[in-house]
């Protein structure tokens, strides 16, 4: 803590802690969504890019 006297700011730090903790799990859960929705897309993807090859 860069001021240690300031009683105010070492009370608001554990509301600052839950809200860092709040938004690493809110950001977590949107890379799982973006994951998942990217693997379902990369197979389509792939089975395209194979149905192209066949028609050469």
């Amino acid at each position: 803590m860069k001021r240690p006297y300031d009683l105010v700011a070492f009370m608001k730090q554990e509301d600052r802690a839950a809200m860092l903790d709040k938004l690493k799990q809110e950001l977590l859960s949107r890379k799982d969504e973006i994951d998942r929705t990217e693997d379902r897309n990369s197979g389509e993807l792939t089975g395209l890019f194979f149905l192209e090859k066949q028609t050469f």
